[in-house]
């Protein structure tokens, strides 16, 4: 498949140190950069908890300290090695226990993929400000593959986003019957620099068209979606 650009004549303290990078954490406690391997909360002690922990306990970077969920049937118990502590609205308290024992958490990873977004941020504010950076993992419409397996990719982990605050719990879509109508198609975008067409175009791409010709009048904005485009 190849492409052919063709140019045409609640919040706000938390949203604003999301997207500087900030917290209170990082701005009043850190006073030295992170030594490895990092010590890590999982947030989540379910499929994508599972996910993650077989992702990151095998990388030398990161150290699991345990997980953090709010089913009561789970606390105190164990996934793999490593214990259940506590519901979410605990995590302070979580955390302090960690302070008593000479450990300090330096990254939390939200494994909640299927949850709203309210929800995310709901999780977000309990935690924001307490530790130096949260992580989390994506929804399946993030990922080509788990698109069509609706399984999320644990590989995938990024920085919380503004964005996962308004996401609604993920549907999916019959695969095999949508890809009929766009397999070894010539398709036109219009607007491709925008959110939305960009957005089209990199779920297209999951459905094996012949071409996709990409139209918009700001030519920086097709440059950058190309960028995209060929890391997928």
């Amino acid at each position: 498949m190849n492409f052919r650009m063709t140019k045409e004549n609640n919040n706000e303290d938390l949203k604003k140190d999301l997207l500087t990078g900030k917290s209170f954490y990082e701005k009043e406690l850190i006073k030295e950069p992170f030594q490895y391997p990092k010590n890590v909360l999982i947030i989540g002690a379910g499929t994508g908890g599972k996910l993650v922990l077989r992702e990151i306990r095998k990388n030398k970077n990161y150290k699991i300290q345990g997980f953090v969920d709010d089913n009561e049937n789970k606390i105190g118990k164990k996934l793999g090695d490593f214990k259940i502590y506590g519901k979410i609205s605990d995590f302070s308290k979580i955390l302090s226990m960690f302070n008593r024992m000479k450990i300090r958490i330096d990254q939390a990873i939200i494994t909640m993929p299927s949850v709203e977004g309210y929800q995310i941020k709901e999780i977000t504010e309990k935690i924001f400000n307490k530790i130096p950076k949260i992580s989390i993992l994506p929804t399946v419409y993030e990922d080509p593959i788990s698109i069509r397996t609706g399984i999320p990719v644990p590989g995938k982990i990024r920085d919380i986003q503004i964005e996962d605050f308004f996401r609604r719990k993920p549907i999916l879509l019959p695969f095999a019957e949508i890809s009929s109508k766009y397999k070894d198609k010539i398709i036109l975008i219009t607007g491709a620099g925008g959110s939305i067409g960009s957005e089209l175009c990199k779920q297209l791409i999951m459905f094996s068209p012949k071409r996709i010709i990409l139209l918009d009048n700001s030519e920086f904005s097709l440059y950058n979606l190309q960028k995209k485009i060929s890391n997928l």
